[in-house]
Parts: structure tokens; sequence; C-alpha cells
């Protein structure tokens, strides 16, 4: 057994020195291509760009370890496209204008052929170094196919592992990597160091348990990563990009790191960013709160927190910069990334931050004032112990670990599924984020970027059970009375403000059901959110802040019901998205991440396209820069047209001024807008300086 062990020990240790040899022999490299999430990019318009520079023949053998051959020109497509790809590599002064590039020579000739960054031809000596540029013949991935075979995978150096990913045709990506050691459940978690050895990082790793999921497990704690850039040791400071760490949404029930909607392969690639999505443990495996003083929740957090140690320790392996990393979500991710803004774990480890939804008023209150843990313990905890037979056991972590992870994941979601963050003086330490100027001050000198979708409440189930169409004012009175557990509104406040949200007692179900969605919008998500950035401007919380409004929408399924999906019309049979239709909880995230294509959504008017390349290159920015604002010259460098023209018609994104705060209304041809709707706000409660206020 010893001799085998031994023999077993020599492979993997001859593998290792075969990888970091091969790792900085073969240079830097950078994925080229001009990404306009079409998904049906022209043949050869890619190509690999290897950075160090090597002679012609070396050049030849280095693209074949990559399964490549020098690019060719073949293509009088390609050519316009790598044009664009090089011109931006001399805006970011990685190559000077005049650097030439090794590609495939004429099949008649004895010289050897060279690109400049200019696009023009040049004969060169075949024994002078050069950067090199490989044909890109990977396969453009989808929701549904990826090709991680052999010929396309790619070996990082990462500390001592050596972790194995692969590529598409616009990004280098590693899969279901290991952020944290699998924590006993109700046990926090802690940063994975000192990996060793070969990893394969090809496919995603389970999501955590969650309800009705039977691929979730207790074992889950991975992240993926996707990058345009591979360097072939430690980089220098300025050849690294800036990183987006983006936290799912679910209601700290579900959720998913390998989400399709929200894949990042085309934020990645035309962002110019290393993206970064994790898993993390929610409902009662992340939330759940205890009495014995050990276990007191925020298992979410703490995995969260240990996902950016992972990434501040390890991303420069894959390209990117830890020291500019930007935090976003949606939903319970915006939950989870303002949380983080106001945790003492998590300071230092970002440098930005993204949020979207961030639902914090009425019935979604506790995402923004915080239980105590007492309160979380006698409305979740108990409930659970008691649904599963554990009431009376001596330990209740050990019984409740004893429970199959699934029947726990399924109990009841509004009673026995643990879904608060809870004040636990450990990880959150404020009952909600100080935003008056005083407490502590994590997130001083961190760009905030952060919006709403113009009517949030028009997802809700609830309000689709209710016969609209035959609804009349009376009855409309009733439901507003005997289900105030879910709008957490005072009915008189609307009855003595009718006129204000443009009801009467002649009002048809329609206009009732309008001005339903618009108080719930406001009272969940709007007044609250503006209030956010509102204070942090004016108390110069954040550095900057810059805000919202999402109104051209895309619900991908489940969520594309008719309440939330451009009604269809003759000229537009996949919807007519210039009328009116709810722009509902989530409409934004297949645009954010240019992902139409790519998960098989029609381009409903010929603009969905275009401007979810605005939206990438608008969000992108941000994480570049701190600021959405783009400038002409880095537009025109990447080519990017029909963002250049739009931002022309839109005009600047100007920060919220709290003098006179203005949000972007983002639609075709958007355009900044005074916040409106305050009476509105402050007759549902919520005035611009609530979170200045004592708190209700």
């Amino acid at each position: 057994m010893a001799g085998i062990a031994w023999a077993l020990w020599a492979i993997l240790g001859t593998q290792v020195a075969v990888a970091k040899a091969l790792s900085e022999e073969r240079g830097s490299l950078t994925i080229l291509m001009q990404n306009d999430l079409e998904n049906n990019p022209p043949p050869g318009s890619g190509a690999i760009l290897i950075e160090q520079a090597k002679t012609y023949h070396a050049a030849v053998e280095a693209c074949g370890q990559l399964s490549e051959s020098l690019w060719s020109n073949a293509n009088n497509i390609s050519y316009a496209s790598l044009k664009a790809s090089l011109a931006y590599q001399v805006y970011q002064g990685n190559h000077a204008a005049d650097a030439k590039f090794w590609i495939e020579r004429e099949t008649d000739g004895c010289e050897c052929r060279a690109v400049g960054a200019d696009g023009s031809l040049h004969y060169v000596k075949c024994s002078i170094p050069l950067p090199v540029l490989c044909s890109q013949s990977a396969p453009v991935s989808n929701a549904s196919f990826e090709d991680t075979s052999p010929r396309y995978q790619i070996t990082q150096q990462v500390g001592d592992s050596q972790m194995t990913g692969y590529r598409d045709f616009f990004a280098w990506k590693f899969r279901g990597i290991r952020y944290a050691p699998t924590p006993k459940r109700f046990e926090y978690s802690t940063t994975l160091r000192n990996a060793s050895g070969p990893i394969s990082a090809l496919k995603a790793g389970a999501d955590c348990l969650q309800p009705n999921s039977i691929d979730s497990s207790d074992d889950c704690l991975f992240l993926n990563i996707w990058t345009p850039y591979l360097p072939s040791k430690m980089p220098s400071k300025t050849a690294l990009k800036p990183v987006l760490f983006y936290i799912y949404g679910g209601n700290f029930v579900d959720g998913s790191g390998k989400n399709p909607y929200l894949d990042m392969t085309n934020m990645a690639s035309r962002g110019d960013v290393v993206a970064v999505s994790i898993n993390h443990r929610a409902g009662n495996f992340g939330m759940m709160v205890f009495n014995d003083g050990v276990h007191t929740g925020n298992l979410a957090l703490n995995d969260q927190i240990s996902a950016l140690t992972w990434v501040a320790e390890n991303i420069a392996a894959f390209g990117g910069d830890p020291d500019r990393v930007t935090i976003a979500g949606e939903s319970s991710g915006a939950v989870s990334v303002r949380h983080l803004m106001s945790s003492p774990k998590a300071q230092g480890l970002y440098a930005g931050a993204l949020l979207q939804s961030d639902g914090n008023g009425g019935l979604l209150q506790p995402f923004g004032i915080l239980w105590s843990m007492e309160q979380s313990y006698n409305f979740f905890t108990k409930t659970v112990l008691n649904l599963v037979g554990c009431q009376d056991a001596e330990d209740e972590v050990a019984c409740l670990r004893s429970v199959p992870g699934q029947q726990l994941a399924n109990l009841d979601l509004d009673t026995a599924i643990s879904k608060y963050l809870v004040l636990d003086g450990k990880f959150l330490v404020t009952p909600t984020f100080p935003l008056d100027g005083s407490g502590p001050r994590y997130a001083k000198d961190i760009p905030l970027l952060a919006g709403v979708t113009r009517d949030e409440a028009g997802l809700f189930s609830f309000l689709h059970q209710i016969p609209w169409p035959a609804i009349n004012f009376d009855y409309w009175k009733i439901i507003l009375n005997e289900n105030q557990a879910f709008f957490r509104v005072d009915p008189n406040a609307i009855l003595n403000n009718l006129p204000l949200f443009g009801i009467s007692p002649e009002s048809t179900g329609e206009e009732l059901y309008n001005a339903t969605v618009s108080i719930l919008t406001l009272n969940m998500y709007t007044c609250l959110d503006r209030a956010q950035t509102y204070s942090g401007a004016k108390n110069h919380v954040f550095e900057k802040v810059y805000f919202f409004n999402f109104h051209r929408t895309y619900s991908p399924p489940p969520n594309n019901t008719p309440y939330c999906s451009a009604p269809p019309t003759a000229e537009h049979p996949f919807g007519d998205p210039t009328a009116e239709y709810y722009r509902c909880h989530g409409g934004s995230q297949v645009t954010m991440f240019g992902n139409y294509k790519r998960v098989g959504l029609p381009d409903r008017d010929g603009l969905d396209q275009d401007f979810s390349q605005l939206i990438v290159d608008y969000f992108s920015s941000f994480v570049r820069t701190g600021d959405p604002n783009m400038d002409d010259a880095y537009l025109i460098a990447r080519g990017y047209d029909s963002t250049l023209v739009q931002l022309h018609e839109v005009g600047k994104w100007d920060k919220v001024n709290p003098e006179k705060p203005e949000w972007m209304i983002l639609e075709w041809d958007g355009f900044m807008a005074p916040f409106g709707d305050s009476e509105k706000c402050s007759v549902l409660g919520q005035p611009l300086n609530y979170w200045e206020e004592p708190m209700p």
C-alpha cells in the first residue's frame, strides 16, 4: 500500500509541476471579442491574446497548447471585430499604439505575419518576439449547453492548488469552487485556506438546501468565477480587473449561484470585469436562531463574508483586483449587501455596493429593522421544533441535525422557515443601517448604486387571486381592512387621501388593482429605498450615491405572467415594451446580465438587445469606476456604438443631490427625473427622512 501511495503522490507531483510550468510559460491570456449580446458572433471574430512576447515558432507552439492555431484573417468580418478589440488594448495602456501581434502566415509564403493594433498587416522577421493572437474556436454557450471537454480546459495556479476550468467563446470559467469547508448544520463557516493539488472547477456545486429541491444539499458552499483575463503568475496591480461579487435573491429561502438568468458570461466579457456568484445557506439552515448563546443566527451573512474573504485572498489568480470588489444583489441579495455594509466583519472586503429592489418596508420591514434573537427564536425556531417533534429535546440543535434536510426545507414558508437576519451583536451590531451619520461608518467612502423596478408588487401572487374585474370600491375597502397582515398599511391613511392615490368610490376594478400595486410598491420598496439614498447622500454615509427606477423590464419564466409581461400586438407578437404593463420585481435581472439570447428569450421590439447593452455598460462601468457614466473614448475604443448614441440622447446620470433628489429612469431614451410621490410616502408613514427618525 505504501508503494502505491508513493507512486500516486509522485504522479500528482509531476502533474503539479507540469501545470505550474505551462502556466508560467504560456503568458497571461485575454479573450478578445466584441460582445454585442447576440450570442451569435461571426466566425473568427474572437481571438486569444497571449501577452508574453514569443518568436513566431514559439507562438505556434503556445497556441497549440491551447488547442488553437495562430489567428487568421481569412474572414473579413472578423477583421473589423478584432481591430476594435485591439483598440481597447491600446486604450487600456496594455499595448502601444504601434504594437504588433503574431497571426498566421500565408500558406504559400515564407515570411511571418503580424497585425498591428490599428488592424494593419505587417511582414516581420520570424525571430522577433511579439505577443500572440491565437484563434478562438470555443463555442458560444447558452443556458442548456456548455462544452467543458479537454480541448477548452485551462489549468490555473491558485496558491498551492491547480484549478482546471474551461472557456467558451466569451470568457474563462471556473465553476463549483469550494470557498469554505462544509460546516456542520447550524455551525458557522470559515474560509477555506491551504487547498493544494489538482482541483476540478468544471461544474457548479450543489445548491444550498431549499424547498422542494432534491439536488440541494448541506454541502453547498461553492462559488463560480467568470473572467476575460487569466494571468500567468502574480500580475502587476494595474493589470488586475475590478470584481463584481453577486448575491442572488430568493427571500432568504431559496436561490442559486448557477441560475441561468443570472449567468455572468456576458457581464464579464462585455463589461471587462471578473464576476463571482456564490451559494449561501438560507432558510432554516442559514437564519435559524437558538437560545443557547452559541448558535445565534446570521449564517447566511457569515457565509457571504467567508466567500468575500476567499475572494480577497485568491481572486488575483483569476485576474481580479481584491481592492476593487463591488458587492451586488437583488431582492434578498440586496438586503444582504445592505447588511454587509453595516457589519464589522465585512469591513474592508468591498469597495462599492449595488442594490436592486432592496425591500425593507411594510410586510418586508424585518429586512430593514432587525428582529432580536429572542423574537426569531420564539416565532420561527419554536414552531420548527414543534413541527418536527424536537420541542422537548434536551439538545435542540442535535435534534434538528437528525431531521432530513429536505423535511426542514419544506416546512411552512410563513411560520416555519427562518428568513430574517437578527441583531446578534457580532455580525450585526445596529438594528438598522445607520443612515443619520451616527453609529458605525463601515461603508464610508464607498460609492452606492441602488434602484427599484417601477411596479415591484405586480409580481405578488396574493393580488392575482382576487377577481379584480368584479371588485368595486366597497369590496376593495373590505379587502384592505381584512388583509392588514399582508398590506401593512393603515387603511385610514389611504381612505382619508383617496384622490392622492387616484381612487374614488366610482373606481373600476382595474383602477383599484393599479392603485393597490402602486401602494404596495411604494410601501414595501420605493419609499424606503429612496429614503435610504437621500439620507446616505445627505449625511455622507457613502462617498456618492446613484439611484434608478427600472422601467423596461423583461420577466423570464416563471415570473412572465400576464401581469408582468409586455402585451403582445400584431406588430410585436412577443410583447410591446412601450405599452403599459407591470414592471415587476425581478424584471431587471435578465437585462442586467445581458442574457436574453443566452436563455432563449426573443427581442420583443428590436431594442431589447441594445437596451441590455446599455444596462450592462452602465452597471459594469460602476463596477470598474464607481460611476455609471462612461466617457466617449471608452465606448469608441470598445466599438459600443449603440450605447454611445443612447448616452448622448439620455445625458449624464447625476448623483443623488439631497437638495433636489433625482433618479435615472432606465428606459430606452431614459432620463433623470425628480423622485416624486413624496406626499404618498409621507401618508404611508415613510417620508424621505424616515431613516433619520426614531424607529417605529
